[in-house]
């Protein structure tokens, strides 16, 4: 088996999620994926390989203008706003079927997060943009008929 991972991936590491109106601890720790890299290497399931950066086109092909720019932008545009460094949550949510991206940036959190479990925080852009790096990475390998074993 054939894992493609980044180290960046780790850096998206929320303070905390809101569950069900409550602050709660996050399951996105880098703790995870050591343990799941530890698993991997302990069962000798193969290589783990780091992804070459394909660049943003490939994401644009999947994701729309509105979603990139917003996560490439929301920590920083909610932060500058507060003068405070915190997550960046929804707080309302558009209704079931709306498919238009909101112009302003309180409706495009519920747009673009559809809960409150994925905070966004200082890396998660970076985070995003690597794990889309490995999931093309993954696919290319696939598509070439090159063994993953």
């Amino acid at each position: 088996m054939l894992t493609v991972y980044s180290p960046v991936q780790r850096t998206h590491r929320p303070a905390y999620v809101v569950k069900q109106g409550e602050r709660s601890t996050s399951f996105d720790v880098p703790e995870r994926v050591d343990s799941i890299l530890s698993a991997i290497n302990e069962q000798e399931l193969g290589p783990v390989i780091a992804p070459d950066d394909a660049g943003l086109e490939p994401i644009r092909a999947v994701h729309g203008t509105g979603m990139i720019e917003y996560l490439m932008t929301a920590y920083e545009r909610q932060n500058a706003k507060a003068g405070v460094s915190v997550p960046v949550f929804p707080t309302f949510f558009p209704p079931s079927g709306q498919r238009r991206h909101p112009g302003c940036f309180e409706g495009q959190k519920g747009f673009c997060c559809t809960h409150t479990g994925m905070p966004i925080d200082e890396d998660t852009w970076k985070a995003a943009v690597v794990s889309a790096h490995c999931a093309i990475a993954g696919a290319r390998v696939l598509r070439s008929g090159e063994s993953t074993v």
